[in-house]
């Protein structure tokens, strides 16, 4: 994929997804093959901030008047403008003053103040009235020394903010949860505490529909096409005479030898036990098999060019019918012993 993917801040909705708020996301990929592949789900959170902040101080307002002076009306008419590109966003209006006079006479020059700017936004910018919520608080709430008169220009101000303090960036301590399921051929699998699983399929060589997803929310779904293997021989079950002159511990060491046949598409790699076997052009291949007394395993490995593997255990097992009899006298009245394999 890209490094990099544009998005336009929409959800599946088309609609932009909102502040203060926790989403997911997932990248979703098609292969070329019809595969169908997902990255994991992730949580972010949308930090909220407010798009209006303004504090009106300085020449704003003279000393003990609430009047607004002409760069105070610029600075309101830039703010009711970023109102009319959020319409669902309510304003606090809150009228500050400096310390210079009795608490009440600056907690009525703040309430003036406050209402000023709130008047100002209703009546000159269209601003409805029910988005403005006015408070003042005189002289009770300073940005600075009133000793100074540097402070107390600075503390004789209107301060306009969204109704909604800056929230703290939103802290994501968990990622998306999901049950882990694995179908093959359509049908579910168990997992086990460690996600593993296996499953027998009926048809030896049909491709193989599997779907997959993880706890977090990865996916794919894909069509294997398992590469094609036939064991001609050995098949069955199958007796071979067994020298009658052998003592019992000899028949014990038994030792046999066959002939492996078997069958692939033409243009794949087998190996027997992480050996190469060559393989003819129509797909047939073959080697000797040396086998004891007992279960013999095998392994069988096919790979196809574009490195899709099969792997395979050819389970040989091997035993003596009568040996009892040749062990209690071996007089000759006896049945031969034979020795029988089951493939």
């Amino acid at each position: 994929p890209p490094a990099s993917i544009a998005w336009d801040g929409r959800d599946d909705q088309n609609q932009i997804i909102q502040g203060g708020e926790i989403f997911h996301y997932q990248i979703e990929t098609r292969l070329i093959d019809g595969s169908v592949t997902t990255s994991a789900r992730r949580l972010f959170g949308v930090n909220r901030s407010n798009p209006v902040s303004l504090r009106l101080t300085g020449g704003a307002f003279g000393f003990n008047s609430s009047e607004l002076s002409p760069q105070a009306r610029d600075a309101l008419r830039e703010i009711a403008e970023i109102l009319q590109r959020h319409p669902e966003e309510k304003v606090v209006i809150e009228g500050h003053s400096d310390a210079v006079g009795s608490s009440a006479a600056n907690l009525t020059v703040s309430r003036r103040r406050a209402e000023t700017a709130a008047a100002y936004l209703m009546d000159l910018e269209g601003v409805a009235a029910e988005r403005l919520i006015v408070r003042w608080f005189g002289e009770n709430q300073p940005v600075a020394s009133n000793s100074l008169p540097e402070g107390r220009e600075l503390n004789r101000r209107v301060e306009i903010r969204g109704e909604f303090e800056e929230k703290d960036k939103i802290d994501i301590r968990d990622q998306f949860r999901s049950t882990p399921r694995v179908t093959v051929n359509d049908e579910p699998l168990a997992l086990d505490p460690y996600g593993r699983f296996r499953k027998t399929l009926q048809s030896e060589n049909g491709p193989v529909q599997l779907a997959m997803n993880d706890s977090q929310g990865r996916r794919i779904e894909t069509r294997i096409p398992l590469p094609r293997l036939e064991i001609i021989q050995p098949r069955g079950e199958l007796q071979l005479p067994v020298n009658s002159s052998r003592s019992t511990s000899a028949l014990d060491d038994l030792v046999l030898a066959y002939r492996l046949k078997g069958r692939t598409e033409p243009g794949n790699r087998v190996e027997l036990d992480r050996n190469p076997l060559p393989v003819a052009p129509d797909g047939t291949f073959n080697a000797d098999l040396t086998l004891k007394k007992g279960v013999n395993l095998f392994g069988i490995m096919v790979e196809k060019p574009d490195g899709t593997r099969r792997l395979t255990h050819l389970q040989i097992e091997v035993s003596l019918e009568d040996e009892k009899m040749l062990a209690n006298g071996g007089n000759g009245m006896g049945k031969r012993p034979e020795a029988k394999g089951q493939f």
